[in-house]
């Protein structure tokens, strides 16, 4: 009465009498607006995540294939589960020379042989590219390998590292103007193979997703990529994990359930980590910017064009650079990396902006240089949120403010490796309490600092 089928990576087939009993555990709150009388009336209800219905049965996402043997399993129910068995086999990895793998990756990789699918949560700067590519490694009879990245930046950096475990002969990349498709390990955009998923769809042993948690919808891109895609092994690399309930199905659904997480403390009680030192700089009130009702207009006035403000995070890179010392400065607006740029320009500061339209290719020599610090100070938007990795950064000064926990941790975590030469990373960021919206975001921002340990 019970059972449920795997016919392949993406689909599994359940009996209708245990799609009823386990129907709840697959669907997430949403809502939707009706028509009503005078006005659109919003209604709440539980939207269902399957696939679709056969003569047989309900079809559901095979991710979620350990969701419901767990259930059954708490609950003492029989369920007779024809899956699909495990073929790949382990062998010993190779490694580039100096390089030894750390007990956490070796730790994720047992679970990957022991589930076949899965995602795998590490903080940045911890190795999870490394983690990734010594899976690979170690997997015997993989003849193709998809590895997703979100940022073009991340699939260069990926494709230097991957070179290093398997030859440039072996490695190819699917994005920014490059189309190879024909090598062992193809590392590609999100956004460019969209073009090749119909036609590449069954051509991979295993995909791997990089900074996975923008698996987010079953509506997305990487929604309908993973839907096509047919590889019987998926692993998701993430420094965060999500916590909307839609989020939170749609990556075990595609992908596969939390198999391995190592937190920021595991990490830097293990010594993986830089430790974190918060400081606190206190901005001059202004009553003007106090009388402004409008977020945008709060925002405008008293943190992108705050002249004290901006002149006290000029004072700060000085400093540093004074030092020798790396900054990483994170802005939220391109006029506020404008200004401070040329704040920094006035004071002979060697610094860089990037933002969107700076090419790939000027990202990677900032990002180069600002690491080997023949750049002092680096001013980026978002586009420098993920999968940049400065291990010598000392630096992160968080000009934007924002409330967002996932973006104040992404803007520290380029800057949380340790290294020979490095084993504290400064963070600064600012009270502003000329307004309330201010007042607020800051303190989001200091209860996540404290959360984390890193204000005592």
């Amino acid at each position: 009465m019970y059972w449920l089928k795997e016919l392949d990576p993406v689909e599994t087939l359940i009996s209708r009498p245990l799609y009823a009993l386990t129907k709840d555990l697959l669907s997430f709150p949403a809502v939707v607006y009706r028509s009503g009388l005078y006005r659109k009336i919003r209604e709440s209800y539980m939207k269902q995540t399957k696939i679709g219905t056969t003569k047989e049965g309900v079809l559901i996402y095979t991710g979620f294939i350990s969701r419901i043997l767990d259930f059954c399993a708490r609950k003492n129910i029989e369920v007779d589960a024809r899956l699909h068995p495990l073929l790949i086999k382990r062998k010993k990895p190779s490694y580039p020379r100096g390089f030894s793998p750390r007990d956490f990756q070796l730790l994720s990789i047992d679970q990957f042989f022991r589930f076949g699918r899965g995602v795998i949560v590490a903080p940045t700067g911890t190795g999870k590219t490394s983690l990734g590519l010594t899976l690979v490694s170690c997997v015997d009879g993989l003849e193709s390998v998809l590895w997703l990245c979100h940022k073009v930046s991340l699939m260069r950096q990926t494709a230097e590292a991957a070179a290093e475990f398997f030859g440039n002969s072996n490695v190819g990349m699917l994005g920014d103007g490059i189309a190879d498709t024909s090598k062992f390990l193809t590392i590609a955009t999100r956004q460019t193979y969209e073009d090749y998923a119909d036609d590449l769809g069954t051509a991979h042993d295993l995909v791997i997703v990089d900074e996975t948690h923008h698996v987010s919808s079953f509506d997305g891109k990487y929604a309908e990529i993973l839907r096509k895609t047919y590889a019987p092994y998926r692993i998701g690399l993430t420094a965060t994990t999500p916590t909307q309930p839609e989020a939170v199905l749609a990556l075990e659904a595609l992908i596969g359930p939390l198999i391995s997480q190592l937190t920021i403390e595991e990490g830097r009680e293990k010594g993986y980590m830089a430790d974190i030192k918060i400081s606190i700089i206190k901005i001059p009130t202004s009553l003007s910017v106090r009388d402004l009702r409008k977020y945008a207009d709060v925002y405008e006035h008293g943190v992108v064009r705050r002249l004290e403000r901006n002149r006290r995070i000029v004072g700060l890179v000085k400093q540093h650079y004074e030092k020798g010392e790396a900054v990483l400065i994170v802005v939220n607006k391109l006029a506020h990396g404008d200004l401070l740029y040329n704040l920094c320009k006035k004071e002979n500061i060697p610094t860089k902006y990037v933002y969107g339209i700076t090419d790939s290719e000027s990202r990677a020599l900032a990002q180069k240089k600002l690491n080997e610090k023949e750049l002092c100070c680096v001013i980026a938007t978002d586009v420098w949120k993920e999968g940049i990795n400065i291990p010598e950064l000392n630096v992160v000064i968080n000009a934007a403010g924002g409330k967002s926990d996932i973006a104040t941790l992404q803007s520290i975590g380029r800057g949380l490796r340790k290294t020979s030469t490095k084993d504290t990373l400064i963070v600064y960021d600012f009270f502003d309490d000329s307004h309330p919206y201010l007042i607020s975001h800051f303190g989001h921002r200091f209860s996540l600092y404290c959360e984390m340990g890193w204000i005592k």
